[in-house]
């Protein structure tokens, strides 16, 4: 009886083997490098860190994600042409800086265009989300989940925004697209489009006078050291992209392609918690920092909405009328569910 327990555990032991070998086949050694523009203690960084454990753990420790914070592997669009050309595998820009590849992603670049985080997550998982990011291969990038940035405030060291007519005159640091820039030139405020490694330094020398980001960047990046004012206009909602080179993916099996796209989706659902909660805590935190925050009243909010039009109207020509169609089509499907 023992000798027949101890062939059937031998057997057991062996048949767990053999589906553990069956379940690493397909899998090879690889390093991956995992480059972001933030802080290691930003939602970007936590959610890179979640990913690279998570590509370790479900590949038997055989795929290693090194991540690499602030810029040290250079600008967001530094890293797409390196991701373009295989020398770097990951990265997780804003879309604004894909603007110049994929022209479509410029939607996101309009003000006011989401009412909602939870509007913001349905349309980004929905269909049009991904047909956005089914545009990326032919440009030698894959989209694997859209993540979380945040809604964009404005901060400056000059006085509080809390009209439209405060924006005049001042500098104020854009993204580096076309969108922008051109909102600022209708705020009668003077655009500077600079990466964003290079933002706090030009806040401290007072190049530029202001910017926009999110609330959790705002204080990660210490802006707070080097700005009076926070405005708190929620004027647009910004996801992230977690992208991988072409070339990289290309290389992969079906069962390493898998791995990562799982890894992404648990990344995706993490991230975008950990982002809800650092903003609210940053917030906590930059109201005992000293800086001065005020809320936009809602009346000019739409006054900076109506000012905002004629360059949405513009950029919608670029961008695609097809395009505009078919987003402001899903959004109003989504309100109405």
């Amino acid at each position: 009886m023992l000798k027949t327990v101890a062939r059937a555990g031998l057997a057991g032991a062996f048949s767990l083997l053999a589906l553990q070998a069956f379940a690493q086949d397909g899998i090879s050694e690889r390093k991956v490098r995992f480059g972001y523009t933030l802080s290691v203690d930003s939602a970007q960084g936590k959610g890179a860190r979640f990913f690279a454990e998570q590509i370790a753990q479900k590949s038997g420790g055989k795929i290693q994600v090194d991540t690499f914070p602030n810029a040290v592997l250079g600008s967001d669009v530094q890293q797409q042409a390196a991701l373009q050309g295989g020398v770097q595998e990951i990265a997780v820009p804003a879309p604004s800086t894909l603007v110049g590849t994929v022209k479509e992603f410029g939607i996101f670049d309009f003000p006011f265009l989401f009412s909602s985080t939870r509007e913001a997550y349905a349309f980004l998982d929905g269909q049009v989300g991904q047909d956005l990011l089914d545009k990326l291969p032919e440009k030698n990038l894959v989209g694997l989940v859209w993540l979380e940035n945040g809604w964009r405030h404005f901060t400056n060291s000059r006085r509080p925004f809390t009209r439209v007519e405060d924006f005049a005159g001042l500098k104020i640091r854009t993204m580096q697209s076309p969108v922008w820039v051109d909102l600022v030139k209708t705020l009668k405020a003077i655009p500077v489009a600079l990466p964003f490694g290079e933002l706090f330094l030009a806040l401290e020398s007072r190049a530029v006078d202001g910017q926009e980001n999110p609330i959790s960047t705002i204080y990660n990046a210490k802006f707070y050291e080097v700005q009076k004012y926070l405005s708190l206009s929620y004027h647009s909602y910004h996801p992230l992209i977690l992208l991988a080179g072409k070339p990289f993916w290309d290389k992969l099996s079906p069962q390493e392609k898998q791995i990562f796209q799982e890894a992404a989706a648990e990344t995706r659902t993490y991230q975008r918690a950990e982002s809800q909660k650092d903003e609210q805590a940053a917030l906590a935190a930059l109201r005992q920092s000293g800086i001065a925050i005020n809320e936009i009243a809602p009346e000019e909010r739409a006054r900076l909405k109506a000012a905002a039009q004629p360059v949405i109207e513009k950029y919608s020509g670029t961008i695609g009328q097809e395009t505009i169609d078919k987003v402001y089509a899903e959004l109003e499907r989504i309100r109405n569910q």
